[in-house]
């Protein structure tokens, strides 16, 4: 019958899980991105954990007074690298790449190092001073240098705290969170720390409990987890798979150690070597995918990044198109006023021809780049925001048949007969600006005269349902292929048009749609296809004879 030490099987079961959870923690987290300064910080940590924590737990044995001495030295050695890494750790994270400033290199790494050296020696623990009657050491005789070792630990646990505190003040959301509970777990296990490795043995002459810093680890490894588990520190899907291949490994070794037959060792050996290669199969597959699914956030962020930068060129274009627009105005406006004159003889009459030819010239060719600079301009206040509508109801059938009537000798110059036309007696009225919807009808009523170079334009009045009328401007021209026809109400998009009428800018069906959906309307063009004439329809909102009224 085997009889067991509760109470030592209960320390080595604790000290065991919180070896065994730092290094695998370790490990998994440096793995998950090995290049990454935090992860490497992480994995150094737990280094200095394990080994600090296996010379705790060996000092708890009975052993000779030289052996007991050395482990307590390097107890102290690994003790001080064991906060030094914390504090790298919450020096770096959560970055990937981070660079070290002078005096960390040149001062703090030094001092760190003199301070490990010291332990080892004589100037911070000089001898044992008493051990009970199981040969355990509780007692030890202070050096000199003492009050560096304990000057440094504190300094470098109190460092790395103020650093992870100022960082979770300036962070947000998921971060916020991650700092925070890494904050608690490392709060409670280095308050244990601290009173029960330092003050103790420091203050009281008292190491008895040292043996027990393994326990107080575990609420900073445990925290940890938490953290990495709930809130997505690390990746989880890679951390799920290995602590589960890990575990598996360890679970079948430990069947091989402890299997009783030759036989039974035999199988648990090639079971454990099968499930080393499914394993690391497995955690290959998971790397892949999570590398690939990194790879594409991380292109999409790029994306989100460069749309960011598009749309400052565009607001950029936007200002700037605003901009020489306004500066293009005033010496049009100059150039089209003189040739106007000069026309019509304000300061003497034009007698020769050929002059009056090239005067009438650079009067039109000013009039179109006028329209053009008043579109520009039109599109620039859209785009920021700054077209204001002057809503009235306005008799849209009178607005159409003037406009019809004005345009009718320009029609009639190139052949075409332009008709208006009311299939349905009634009112006809829109709460609209009067200005901006006149633009519209004229725009497209002028286009058509443009892109039709015989036969007739037809601007009719209907009313498809109760509520609603529609004014369709149809031609005989040139008609719009199906390819043009899902791009014609696009900015700077002229179609098959470019060719007919060279000197448009493109903007004039943008500008229509523009401010027909901003009266609530909509508009559309129709075409049985290239050569056979086209439709341009705006519908809008009639207006209520009780609104017409008030």
């Amino acid at each position: 019958m085997i009889v067991l030490d509760i109470g030592h099987n209960i320390d080595l079961l604790f000290v065991g899980i919180a070896i065994a959870a730092s290094i695998i923690l370790g490990i998994i987290v440096f793995l998950d991105n090995r290049k990454s300064i935090t992860n490497q910080t992480f994995l150094l940590f737990a280094v200095s954990a394990v080994f600090w924590n296996a010379c705790n737990y060996i000092s708890y044995q009975h052993m000779f007074v030289e052996q007991g001495l050395l482990i307590v030295r390097f107890t102290l050695f690994f003790a001080i690298w064991y906060c030094f890494y914390l504090f790298q750790l919450f020096y770096v994270f959560p970055e990937s790449e981070y660079a070290f400033s002078k005096k960390f290199n040149t001062l703090l790494v030094p001092w760190v190092s003199l301070v490990a050296i010291l332990t080892l020696t004589p100037f911070v623990f000089k001898g044992i001073a008493a051990t009970d009657s199981d040969g355990v050491i509780t007692n030890v005789i202070i050096g000199p240098a003492i009050p560096l070792f304990a000057l440094t630990i504190i300094g470098l646990v109190t460092g790395g705290f103020i650093i992870l505190i100022r960082k979770l003040r300036q962070s947000t959301a998921i971060k916020h969170k991650q700092l925070k509970t890494i904050l608690v777990g490392a709060i409670i296990s280095f308050t244990f720390h601290i009173i029960f490795n330092m003050i103790f043995p420091t203050f009281f002459d008292n190491s008895s409990f040292t043996p027990f810093g393994a326990l107080f680890s575990l609420p900073f490894i445990a925290f940890t987890a938490y953290a990495i588990i709930k809130y997505k520190l690390f990746n989880v899907k890679v951390i799920a798979t290995e602590l589960l291949v890990f575990a598996l490994w360890i679970f079948i070794l430990m069947r091989t150690i402890v299997a009783t037959s030759m036989n039974d060792r035999i199988i648990n050996g090639l079971l454990l070597l099968v499930t080393i290669v499914i394993g690391l199969l497995l955690m290959r597959s998971v790397f892949k995918e999570v590398s690939q699914r990194e790879r594409l956030q991380k292109l999409t962020i790029e994306l989100e990044n460069a749309n960011e930068k598009l749309k400052g060129l565009d607001k950029l274009k936007t200002e700037f198109i605003s901009l020489a627009s306004h500066q293009l105005r005033s010496p049009l406006t100059a150039i089209k006023g003189y040739a106007s004159m000069l026309l019509e003889g304000s300061f003497k009459e034009i007698t020769v021809p050929e002059q009056k030819t090239a005067v009438d010239r650079i009067f039109q060719s000013s009039q179109n780049l006028t329209r053009v600079v008043e579109d520009l301009l039109d599109v620039s206040k859209i785009e920021q925001g700054g077209m204001k509508y002057e809503m009235s109801p306005v008799d849209m059938k009178k607005l159409a048949r003037d406009i019809a009537d004005e345009l009718k000798i320009s029609a009639k110059n190139k052949g075409i007969e332009l008709t208006f036309e009311e299939k349905e007696l009634g009112s006809y009225v829109a709460k609209a600006d009067p200005v901006k919807i006149r633009q519209a009808v004229l725009n497209l009523i002028d286009n058509s005269i443009k892109y039709t170079q015989k036969g007739f334009i037809k601007v009719i009045m209907t009313k498809p349902e109760a509520g609603k009328f529609r004014i369709s401007i149809t031609d005989s021209g040139m008609g719009i292929s199906k390819e043009n026809m899902g791009k014609l109400f696009e900015k700077f998009s002229r179609g098959d048009g470019g060719k007919v009428n060279a000197g448009g800018s493109g903007l004039g069906l943008y500008l229509v749609k523009e401010i027909v959906e901003a009266h609530s309307g909509k508009v559309w063009a129709e075409s049985p296809g290239e050569g056979q004439g086209s439709s341009f329809i705006i519908e809008l909102p009639e207006v209520a004879q009780s609104a017409q009224s008030s």
